[in-house]
């Protein structure tokens, strides 16, 4: 029991604090952009070596 009243707060807790979803989609995008980035200056230090 105790466990399905602490599902019920955390849904209301999302409830109340809901993002638009044009604002996640742009975390999201943020972060692909930002791993992408990381991962191309990663290579390019590999790539140039030694």
């Amino acid at each position: 029991m105790f466990r399905f009243r602490i599902l019920r707060e955390i849904k209301k807790r999302l409830k109340r604090k809901r993002r638009h979803i044009w604002s996640l989609g742009i975390g999201a995008a943020v972060f692909v952009l930002a791993s992408l980035a990381g991962s191309w200056a990663a290579h390019r230090m590999v790539a140039s070596g030694p």
